[in-house]
This record gives structure tokens, C-alpha cells and sequence, in this order.
């Protein structure tokens, strides 16, 4: 039977078999009352740093529980950090539920030419947060995906974490979807990667200048043209499968 799982960020119970309800937050016992949690139900408390908490009521009064296991769960590999050109708000919120689902480390946002995000919005940190921890609840995720709160230009996206690969999804390079040899050089020597996802307008041709200068890599999604949220997953998918594949030979 599935359980109704919570990202309660920093969890730390006081007890190490049970857990009291001054041990949660205000939002995670308002959700306990929302979904009427019953004497003797079972839940899981994820703290976003690896650990999830199965946990067994014992009074839906006081949110007592006891703690039925500790499991520690394995961070996403290989690590991916995204660097995502804005879309849209829902687009953006669906951008984040997918990266949060298929692993991602960490996701900041950088400036593009075609970008649909006005220059002067600002990144809704607060909102993407809570989608990100409903994700990761909904996924059974224990390792919250660090989302960041500005606006990057390439430049500094680019230079941050220098020791690690850029690799850069480009739809240009449709025409040779298959062509993977840019980026297969850096999976044997890296289990970290730093992945750029452009606007639904593409990568301007100074942009691509830019990237090509600074030795990044750029590569395929195949030969459709894919919205924000379906790139995101494909990048995700194509970089885990082709590190696992140039690791097991």
C-alpha cells in the first residue's frame, strides 16, 4: 500500500523511535488534517538531505507517531546541474516537476536572447521551491534539488563550477541527432555535469559563438523541436544513459 509522503526539509525527530508533533512543521500537520491521517495509517517524512522516515500514528490529535524505519537513500547520479532559459509560468513550473523527477542536482535560471521571461521579472523562488518539494514527495525523492533565485548571464553560468563540462542541448544539431562524440569524451572522466537548456525560440547564433568559444559542448535532443519541460527530461535521460553506457565498457 502506497503512503502518503512529505518533505519536511531539516527533519530531526527528538526521539529516535518516535516522533511528536513539535517535531513538524505547521504545513505538514495542516496537510495531517487536510487528508483526515487516522490512528494507525502510515506516512513518510522525507528531510530533502537523503533521509525518508516511515512513520505509523498513534494519535491523530497530538500528530504522535511512532517510527516504524530509517532508510537513507542514494543521491541522483551521475550529479546534473541545470541552467535553464525561462519559459513561461506554467511551462516553468512544469520544467521544475520534470528536473526534480528525473534527478537533477540543482537548477539556476541564465538570460538568452529569445527567452520569454521579461527582463525586470523576477525568478518566483518561493513558488518554484514548493513545487520542487511536491515533487520530490510525489517522487519519493529524499535529495531536494537546489533551485536558484536569479538571473544569470551566460558568462557567469558558464564560469561557475569551472572544473566541471558544459554541455549545451542545441536543436541546430538535429539534423545529426545521433552524433554524441562532444560530450562522450567528458562521461568517463566526470560523474558531474553542468547541462544548459535554451529558450523555445533556440540559442541565438552569438550565443552559440559564445558557447563554442568557451569549449563547451553542444549536442542533440533528437530531431523534433521540444518544449522546455520535454527537453529538460530528454537532456536529463540522454547524459545519465550515455555516462552509464561509457562506464560499463
Amino acid at each position: 500500500m502506497s503512503k502518503h509522503a512529505f518533505v519536511e526539509p531539516g527533519f530531526i525527530p527528538q526521539s529516535i523511535t518516535k516522533v511528536r508533533g513539535s517535531d513538524l512543521s505547521t504545513d505538514v500537520r495542516n496537510h495531517f488534517k487536510s487528508l483526515r491521517i487516522k490512528n494507525g495509517e502510515q506516512v513518510r517524512i522525507l528531510d530533502g538531505k537523503g533521509l525518508s522516515f516511515d512513520l505509523k500514528c498513534t494519535d491523530s490529535k497530538t500528530w504522535s507517531f511512532d517510527i516504524l524505519s530509517t532508510t537513507t537513500q542514494s543521491p541522483p547520479h551521475p550529479v546534473l546541474h541545470f541552467y535553464l532559459s525561462p519559459p513561461k509560468s506554467d511551462a516553468l513550473s512544469l520544467a521544475v516537476s520534470h528536473l526534480v523527477e528525473v534527478g537533477a542536482s540543482s537548477l539556476n535560471f541564465v538570460r538568452s536572447a529569445n527567452t520569454t521571461f521579461k527582463s525586470k521579472e523576477k525568478i518566483p523562488h518561493e513558488r518554484l521551491d514548493r513545487i520542487s518539494m511536491a515533487a520530490s514527495a510525489q517522487s519519493g525523492r529524499a535529495y531536494l534539488m537546489e533551485v536558484g533565485n536569479s538571473l544569470l548571464s551566460l558568462e557567469e553560468a558558464v564560469n561557475e563550477k569551472p572544473s566541471l563540462p558544459n554541455f549545451v542541448a542545441d536543436e541546430v544539431l538535429a539534423s545529426d541527432p545521433n552524433d554524441f562524440h562532444g560530450i562522450q569524451k567528458h562521461l568517463i572522466k566526470f560523474q558531474e555535469f553542468k547541462i544548459f537548456i535554451g529558450p523555445e525560440g533556440g540559442w541565438s547564433e552569438h550565443e552559440r559563438q559564445f558557447f563554442d568559444l568557451r569549449s563547451c559542448e553542444r549536442f542533440s535532443l533528437g530531431s523534433y523541436v521540444l518544449r522546455v519541460p520535454t527537453a529538460c527530461v530528454a537532456a536529463a535521460q540522454i547524459i545519465r544513459l550515455l555516462s552509464s553506457l561509457s562506464r560499463s565498457r
